[in-house]
C-alpha cells in the first residue's frame, strides 16, 4: 500500500488479494495424483483448498489417465500445471476460475464457453461514439462509457508464435521412437472447427488469408500457412506401467493437441478490449455474468457515406470475459464494472 497526503486530502491506496489465493500461496505440498485432468483438479481442490469444484464443461478432456507428481507447488499452481495438459478433442483449452458470488471453483473449456449463450444475448452492451444515451434505465445499464483496445491484431506476432503455421515433433526417450514432424495449418484447423460447429455459424470468421504471399519478390509462392514459424519438440518418457506420465499421451497423434492449444490461445488473445460500464447487471448472483462466460457487445460507428450509425461488425459480437473488476465510488455513490474481453472469431458477415 502507499499513502499520499496534502493539506486537506489524505489518500491511501492498498491492494487486496482473495482469501483463498492468500491461503494457497502459503500452502506448498508434494504429492502424486493419478486420474484424468478433471479428477486430479477435483482432488487438489478438495484436499488442499477445502472447496467444491463445479465442472461446467460439456466436453471431457481427451487425455487418458495420467500421473502427476506435484513438485512442492502451491495448490493453485499445481492446478495450473494440470490445466496445461488438458484439451478437448479439438485442442480447445480448459479454464479454472472462482467467482465472487460463491465459494466454489469452476472448471470449463473454451468449446463449452463458445456454445453457451451470452447472458445478455437479447440486450447487447452498446458503445456509441456519439455517446447518445437515452433517459430510460434499460438503455443506461447497457451503455458502455469507455472502451479501450488493449491488444490489437498483430499478424506478424501471431505468425512468429506459430499460430498460423508450425511444426510439431516428439522423441520417446524410453523407446527411441519419434513422431513427426507434423505440420499444423491453423486455417485448416479453424475450418474443421466450423464444420464441427464448435465455432458458432454466426461468428466463425477467422482472418487468416491463405492467398497471402509472404515473399516480397513473389518468387516463393507458398501460402502463409505453409511456413513453420515455430517448431515444437517434445521429449516423451514412459515412467509408469499403470498410467501415462505427465508428458506422455495415449497415441502419438494426440501429442499435437498441446501445440494446437497454444495456437488457439494466441488467436483468442489477439483482440482484447477493456470496457467500463454501469455495474447494475453484475450485482445479481448469475454465474453466466462471471469470468469464463460470454457477453454480447455492439460497437456503433458513424457511416459517413450514408450519414447513418451502423454496427462495426469486426469489433462487435460475442466476447469471452477474461477479467472483471468492480469499481465503487463512495462519494459519488456509483458502481461501475471494468471487463476484460476477447473473442476467438469475428462475425461471419464481415468475411
Amino acid at each position: 500500500s502507499n499513502a499520499r497526503n496534502s493539506n486537506n486530502i489524505s489518500i491511501i491506496s492498498f491492494h487486496l488479494i482473495e482469501d483463498i489465493k492468500f491461503y494457497s500461496d502459503l500452502t506448498r505440498f508434494s504429492k502424486a495424483y493419478t486420474g484424468t485432468g478433471e479428477q486430479i483438479i477435483a482432488s487438489i481442490v478438495k484436499d488442499k483448498l477445502g472447496r467444491e469444484l463445479v465442472i461446467e464443461s460439456e466436453s471431457r478432456s481427451t487425455q487418458s489417465v495420467f500421473r502427476y507428481i506435484v513438485p512442492y507447488q502451491t495448490p493453485l499452481n499445481a492446478i495450473k500445471t494440470v490445466l496445461s495438459k488438458m484439451t478437448t478433442e479439438s485442442g480447445m483449452p480448459f479454464f479454472f476460475y472462482s467467482s465472487i458470488i460463491d465459494n466454489k471453483f469452476y472448471l470449463t473449456d473454451l468449446e463449452t464457453i463458445l456454445k453457451t449463450e451470452s447472458f445478455n444475448v437479447n440486450r447487447p452492451f452498446v458503445y456509441d461514439q456519439s455517446n447518445t444515451v437515452r433517459d430510460d434505465l434499460e438503455s443506461q445499464i447497457v451503455n458502455i462509457a469507455a472502451i479501450k483496445s488493449t491488444l490489437s491484431e498483430n499478424t506478424h506476432e501471431i505468425a512468429q508464435n506459430g499460430a498460423i503455421g508450425s511444426n510439431y515433433e516428439s522423441v520417446n526417450a524410453t523407446t527411441g521412437q519419434n513422431f513427426g514432424p507434423y505440420h499444423i495449418d491453423m486455417q485448416e484447423h479453424f475450418e474443421l472447427l466450423k464444420d464441427l460447429q464448435i465455432l458458432p455459424k454466426e461468428q466463425n470468421f477467422v482472418a487468416i488469408d491463405k492467398e497471402f504471399v509472404a515473399d516480397p519478390a513473389g518468387i516463393d509462392r507458398s501460402p502463409i500457412t505453409s511456413y513453420n514459424s515455430k517448431i515444437t519438440t517434445k521429449i516423451i518418457t514412459q515412467p509408469y506401467k499403470d498410467a501415462y506420465g505427465f508428458n506422455q499421451e495415449a497415441f502419438p497423434g494426440q501429442e499435437k493437441l498441446s501445440a494446437l492449444r497454444q495456437s488457439i490461445f494466441n488467436h483468442l488473445l489477439k483482440n482484447m478490449y477493456t470496457i467500463n460500464m454501469p455495474g447494475l447487471l453484475f450485482t445479481v448472483k448469475n454465474i453466466k455474468s462471471c469470468v469464463g462466460h460470454q457477453v454480447a457487445m455492439d460497437i456503433k460507428r458513424n457511416d459517413t457515406d450514408f450519414g447513418a450509425v451502423t454496427i462495426d461488425e469486426k469489433r462487435s459480437g460475442h466476447f469471452v470475459i477474461l477479467s472483471k473488476r468492480h469499481n465503487f465510488n463512495i462519494p459519488s455513490e456509483t458502481h461501475n464494472i471494468s471487463l476484460g474481453l476477447s473473442k476467438l472469431a469475428n462475425r461471419s458477415s464481415i468475411a
